[in-house]
């Protein structure tokens, strides 16, 4: 293939972190852990489960939760190839993304005026907020930093797992103890007595907002220099790289694997998206009054069913290696078919938790086997253009297919929505056992 990416005309944005090979732990790299720190209790404090049930309770539809949630991810990935475009030009730098940092961290302080004054609105607009912010915060950091910068506080985060399962836990323990509806408190003064209402949203979410806004703070002094290797017009660079795209999307899409690859990852990707913005929900409302109840319920399965995950890749790779990547692709879907047919089918907490488990650890092996698939077949100078293509032809897919799964859910309820959920993944089943077959 003699086809050569002529719009490639530098690298990424490199980083050079000086004196962190040579003097350990200390100095930026006790920055950086004290940063993963604040990271992982913000993101445990602030799970995605629990902002979704929250937005129920403050009185949004179905509707509007699956809209506002495919909506994010929409967002997200426009601002992703936009923030990338903009990097090939004029770098992104740390303080940009440590701005980006602090801003998603008082997303969460908005969400919770929103859920104070009862603010769908203001409630959308805030998880929108976040959508934009957390793109350069969460993908750029980890381009910024070389790697060799990370040996240091690799073992933290190999652990970062446990810190945002114990702060997931302790959110949720609050907010079941505090209510939504607020609790009523009162405590003597000097023989005055103060009363008022506390509420376990408000203290999750300014826990939350507070760890990603001290995270955001210390990256921008974490001494890096960033060297930016091309100046040039974003506006052109953009124009000339959709032209490359869609130049290239012929040839990729001519390619019956690569096609099937992005059409199974775009659907699955929906189906994952719509399914988690209602999982939660659909936990915490059947089971509130058996087992732990609440919001601890919904933190217990799916800290079960994310520990569970590590296996998922484990797996993807022995078996990628032993039966070809296509038998994973449909074993790792076989599995995440589980997690909405048990959320369907005369659910409990226990098969719910059993499911979900099932549901992660397929979702990981199929990550795993499509990643390996997709480097085994573009090739590595043209995997940019490839994976851009992917994240446009997603985006089209979402503004199509997650409206009508929303209004779906509006319509029929969250049991009917499962059970289509496990249909659409045995269709993509189907589709790897088909092109399998076929090879």
């Amino acid at each position: 293939m003699k086809y050569e990416v002529k719009w490639i005309m530098a690298k990424f944005v490199e980083a050079d972190v000086e004196g962190a090979s040579d003097k350990g732990p200390k100095g930026k790299s006790f920055s950086l852990i004290a940063k993963e720190i604040f990271d992982r209790v913000g993101f445990g404090f602030g799970s995605q489960q629990f902002v979704n049930i929250l937005f129920f309770l403050t009185g949004a539809s179905f509707l509007v939760i699956g809209l506002v949630n495919g909506a994010r991810v929409v967002l997200g990935t426009l601002i992703s190839i936009l923030i990338e475009r903009y990097s090939k030009i004029n770098g992104v730098g740390k303080k940009f993304i440590g701005m980006a940092g602090i801003l998603f961290g008082f997303s969460f302080l908005l969400i919770g005026i929103a859920i104070f004054l009862r603010s769908i609105v203001l409630f959308s607009a805030a998880l929108l907020l976040g959508s934009i912010s957390i793109v350069p915060y969460g993908e750029f950091y980890q381009k910024l930093v070389k790697e060799r910068d990370r040996i240091y506080y690799r073992k933290l985060v190999n652990y970062g797992l446990i810190i945002t399962a114990l702060s997931l836990f302790i959110a949720a323990y609050i907010m079941d103890m505090f209510p939504i509806t607020g609790t009523p408190t009162e405590f003597t003064i000097l023989g005055k007595v103060w009363s008022f209402r506390l509420y376990g949203y408000i203290i999750a979410f300014e826990v939350t907002a507070l760890s990603f806004i001290l995270s955001g703070y210390i990256l921008s002094f974490i001494n890096i220099k960033e060297k930016v290797v091309l100046k040039g017009n974003f506006f052109q660079n953009l124009t000339i790289f959709f032209e490359l795209v869609k130049q290239r999307a012929s040839y990729f899409l001519k390619n019956k694997v690569i096609l099937i690859l992005i059409i199974a990852g775009s659907l699955t990707s929906i189906i994952q998206t719509i399914g988690n913005s209602y999982y939660g929900i659909f936990v915490y409302t059947e089971f509130k009054e058996v087992g732990f109840g609440g919001f601890l319920n919904v933190a217990m399965v799916f800290l079960i069913a994310v520990f569970s995950s590590i296996l998922g890749s484990m797996i993807s790779k022995m078996n990628s290696k032993f039966y070809g990547k296509f038998p994973t692709l449909v074993f790792g879907t076989g599995l995440m078919v589980m997690m909405p047919l048990s959320y369907y089918y005369h659910p409990s907490l226990i098969t719910v938790t059993v499911g979900t488990i099932l549901g992660v650890v397929g979702a990981a092996v199929v990550g795993v086997a499509n990643g390996l698939l997709t480097l085994e077949l573009v090739r590595e100078k043209e995997r940019e253009l490839y994976f851009s293509l992917y994240k446009i032809f997603t985006m089209i897919a979402y503004i199509i297919l997650i409206p009508l799964l929303a209004y779906f859910t509006q319509l029929f309820g969250l049991s009917s929505l499962f059970l289509l959920l496990a249909l659409l993944l045995v269709l993509v089943a189907l589709l790897y056992m088909k092109e399998f077959r076929a090879s």
